[in-house]
């Protein structure tokens, strides 16, 4: 005996619908895979050292504004391995997606300190010492790196935390100065994040 409901047939006619990949969508995948490559390296390059590419990079019906739902791009890039057109090595940290502004770093003065030094960013609670200098590395780092200053550039996550060892900024540090930036508009993060608030992070907040 079969149980179903009238709604069955129609859902699963959609989500054949939504699962269907097309040539022409294996093809507009790929051109986006090339396209973001080449804004860091070139394609013989990344034959010998490969790069990271994010799986938001192409949206399937981007008109629908399912920018989270990677399920069709990771099944584009699942045909495009098999049919040899990409290989597919190990998952690894993506980018940070920001606009940094031309505007100059603000003097250490007491207003700054104030402003860099009292609030509670991520993972940490008021802190003693100004996180003036962190901000201002963090800021200058990504002003000599970005694609373009007030347009969107990325930046490798990993390659910013090898960057920052040699000065001890741990991924946090690297977060609060980021936040910090926001903060006196220096900078903008234009990626879509989603947060929960643990239970042991109740009591700094």
């Amino acid at each position: 005996m079969c149980i179903t409901s009238p709604d069955d047939f129609r859902h699963l006619k959609d989500l054949l619908v939504r699962s269907q990949m097309s040539w022409s969508d294996l093809t507009d995948c790929k051109d986006k895979i090339l396209a973001f490559i080449r804004r860091f390296k070139t394609i013989e390059q990344v034959k010998l050292n490969p790069i990271v590419v994010p799986y938001n990079i192409w949206i399937k019906n981007e008109e629908n504004g399912k920018f989270l739902d990677t399920t069709a791009s990771r099944l584009a890039f699942h045909w495009l391995e098999h049919i040899g057109y990409v290989k597919l090595k190990y998952l690894d940290l993506a980018y940070f997606d920001m606009t940094i502004s031309n505007r100059e770093f603000p003097t250490q003065s007491q207003n700054s300190i104030n402003l860099f030094g009292t609030s509670v960013g991520y993972g940490r609670r008021y802190q003693q010492t100004p996180s003036h200098e962190a901000a201002k590395l963090v800021f200058d780092y990504l002003k000599l790196h970005a694609e373009k200053l007030e347009e969107n550039s990325l930046f490798p996550i990993s390659e910013m935390r090898r960057s920052f060892k040699p000065y001890k900024l741990s991924f946090v540090k690297i977060m609060n100065a980021i936040l910090d930036c926001m903060k006196c508009n220096l900078l903008t993060l234009n990626e879509q994040m989603r947060c929960e608030l643990k239970a042991r992070r109740y009591g700094e907040t």
